[in-house]
């Protein structure tokens, strides 16, 4: 009973200005307040602890009233300015670029990209090449490669894909990125060997994978016979 009580009173505000003004009224009917001395009954108490319910009583049902109409809404946390944190990898720093081949060109997989990349990469961030598409209107990403930089400056990779349309994204990717892309392989991996088919998409990225330059719409025509 008293867990039942306890539970309204937290879920509730307006059911302890109830019960105290239940309590308050009941009061009005005592004798006397146990092991005090108090009298109740044909005392000013009497008349105090009438109004005091009453008013109890009225606060409760007028809360409850303005909750059920108005509920209170979470508040957000407030932010020290208006403007966005800026991203943990700043993608002019690199400046990457792709040069081949063109936007939404029609071509056989594999596909050859070719581009440049202006400062060669720090330590803990990697640069890598993602297939992007939606899918029940949320967005999905699948990590395709790692992009290796021989000589700091250029770069290229061979994109093999089924046909249709594809969008291609190159992102700079910090550790957290890292450790999301390695766990996508390692599951992935285990999916594949007991169900077959093909890998399931990340629904979401960390903050430390961001866009290196626009992506790339490209159209992979089925083989020539």
């Amino acid at each position: 009973m008293w867990r039942k009580i306890w539970d309204a009173l937290t879920e509730k505000p307006w059911f302890a200005f109830l019960f105290l003004g239940i309590l308050l009224f009941l009061a009005v009917f005592t004798d006397e307040i146990p092991k005090t001395g108090i009298k109740i009954h044909d005392s000013p108490y009497q008349i105090f602890l009438l109004i005091a319910g009453g008013l109890l009583i009225l606060a409760a049902v007028f809360l409850a009233i303005r909750q059920e109409i108005s509920p209170s809404v979470p508040s957000t946390p407030p932010q020290s300015s208006g403007k966005a944190a800026p991203p943990k990898i700043n993608p002019k720093l690199y400046n990457v670029s792709i040069s081949k081949p063109k936007p939404v060109r029609a071509s056989q997989s594999p596909v050859k990209l070719v581009g440049t990349i202006a400062k060669p990469l720090t330590e803990d961030v990697e640069l890598w090449l993602f297939s992007v598409g939606a899918r029940n209107l949320r967005p999905t990403y699948w990590p395709y490669q790692k992009i290796q930089i021989p000589d700091k400056k250029n770069w290229d990779l061979e994109y093999k894909s089924g046909t249709g349309k594809r969008v291609i994204q190159l992102y700079l990717v910090g550790k957290d990125g890292q450790a999301l892309i390695a766990s996508f392989f390692d599951i992935n991996g285990e999916f594949l060997k007991m169900h077959g088919g093909s890998h399931q998409p990340l629904l979401a990225i960390t903050s430390d994978i961001v866009p290196a330059c626009e992506p790339l719409h490209v159209e992979i025509e089925p083989p020539s016979a």
